[in-house]
């Protein structure tokens, strides 16, 4: 086949490919003047998405199933053209197509693998908006390959980490988000997975110079999961001081601060992995030795449910803004610090009176509970790898009932009577759905989890209704 591919041939060819990739992904095939007769497609024109998906089929998936694009190359001017016709001065980029191809495959893997996790409403408004408004055209590119880029990158994602942590921290309306992370009495690893659930309003926002300068979006991403994955070791007692590393880095020692509400523990100790931004910004505090770290809020939360969790401060901001006069004082409600616009110094806090919210939940019952949680988990797992090829009713559904097992289990635990009833609705309609659907969103689950978890379904019906969940007293245990 000729390098210099036919012009009916090649336009019909990048037109299905267009179409194989999404079709919205292009705006325009052009009849290229300063390349002769042959279409070429120019990336600037399509957005960033568009363009890695291209790059990936030409280079890769398409030339192993037919020899039509294996005869495209991407020049620096950023124009898809017949690789016949690509200058001498762009060879380069094919020397290096094979690793980049590679780069680009690791970058896919790591979106898909934080889209559960990082904030991906960001992502899509810096390629969305940003990119395609022109704003980076002019700007120098970043290169996938370069491993002090990379690391710059991270150094930089880090930097507005702690600011957009921080403003999550003396900010209401962002406090209203943050807190469901500070509302744990208790600091273990399974904190660092108390996220909130609106955290992708406002926190989007100080990320926004690092896709000014240029970033890539793939960049952006690894290099978020890079500093979230950090800070999951960070929440433990279990790991001391670590010398020089607690002057430099985020470590359990400086993190155990942040989360305290003792009086020198309040809006410290902001930084993602590096602590280095707490000391050049004034907001660092060192654990000490004699005083005992007692974790959550100032004002408890006393309650199990996840919904509660969420928006409870959001209901105390609305309340107050309510009671202010003027629309000024009421907006005022929402952007001022937590505790109000003064000078006054915090309430004291006394480590030495602190207990932890419990409640007298039967042992009996606090086994069942943490059963369902384990239950729970793989269905939560396959939502979210799944949540993205669903529509939104349907992903609404399959939230809604995720979340509704959540309030359930938690009203158990506060021996709430309508939380036993509502466990048992959830418990019959889980195990007849999952049983008769020839597929539970795109799974087809064997004949004999079916079986086996209609029987656990109906056999806990059975045993809750046996059990006795009169409320109870909220009581304290030692911290």
């Amino acid at each position: 086949m000729s390098d210099r591919v036919p012009k009916s041939w090649s336009v019909e060819t990048l037109g299905a490919l267009c179409k194989f990739t999404g079709g919205s992904a292009f705006k325009e095939i052009y009849q290229g003047k300063s390349h002769g007769d042959y279409p070429f497609i120019k990336v600037s024109d399509m957005n960033l998405e568009g363009n890695q998906k291209f790059i990936t089929y030409a280079n890769n998936w398409i030339d192993q199933e037919t020899r039509a694009c294996k005869n495209f190359c991407v020049n620096r001017g950023h124009e898809i053209i017949p690789k016949g016709i690509c200058h001498d001065r762009y060879d380069d980029h094919e020397k290096t197509s094979q690793k980049e191809r590679t780069i680009q495959r690791i970058m896919q893997s790591f979106k898909n693998l934080a889209e559960g996790t990082f904030d991906e409403a960001f992502a899509k408004i810096v390629h969305t908006k940003l990119y395609q408004i022109r704003l980076l055209r002019h700007n120098p590119e970043w290169s996938m390959s370069s491993i002090p880029l990379w690391i710059l990158a991270l150094v930089l994602y880090d930097l507005c980490y702690y600011w957009a942590h921080r403003m999550g921290h003396e900010v209401n309306v962002m406090w209203a988000s943050h807190v469901v992370h500070h509302s744990s009495e208790y600091y273990n690893l399974s904190t660092a997975l108390r996220q909130t659930s609106t955290g992708a309003l406002f926190g989007w926002v100080f990320y926004l110079p690092l896709a000014v300068l240029g970033i890539p979006w793939q960049m952006l991403v690894v290099v978020g999961l890079i500093d979230l994955l950090y800070q999951y070791w960070v929440h433990t007692e279990l790991i001391g001081r670590m010398g020089v590393l607690d002057r430099i880095f985020v470590t359990p020692s400086n993190h155990r601060v942040h989360h305290g509400q003792n009086d020198y523990c309040i809006d410290k100790n902001y930084g993602g992995i590096l602590v280095l931004w707490d000391r050049l910004f004034g907001t660092f505090a060192e654990e000490r030795d004699d005083e005992k770290i007692c974790y959550g809020i100032r004002k408890p939360l006393h309650s199990f449910s996840p919904i509660k969790g969420n928006l409870h401060y959001y209901a105390d901001l609305w309340e107050m803004s309510r009671a202010a006069k003027g629309w000024r004082a009421k907006l005022g409600v929402w952007v001022a610090p937590p505790g109000g616009w003064t000078d006054e110094p915090i309430e004291h806090f006394e480590p030495r009176t602190f207990t932890r919210f419990d409640v007298q939940t039967p042992a009996p019952l606090r086994w069942y509970v943490a059963l369902q949680c384990a239950v729970l988990v793989p269905f939560v797992s396959h939502f979210i790898g799944v949540a993205k090829g669903l529509d939104r009713g349907t992903a609404a559904v399959y939230a809604l009932g995720i979340l509704v097992t959540a309030v359930a289990l938690g009203a158990l635990l506060e021996r709430f009577v309508w939380g036993k009833w509502l466990e048992q609705v959830r418990l019959l309609a889980l195990g007849v759905s999952f049983a008769a659907v020839p597929q539970w969103f795109g799974f087809e689950a064997p004949l004999l989890l079916k079986g086996a978890l209609l029987v656990l379904c109906v056999g806990s019906v059975v045993w809750l209704n046996r059990q006795s969940v009169a409320p109870a007293n909220a009581v304290g245990v030692a911290a």
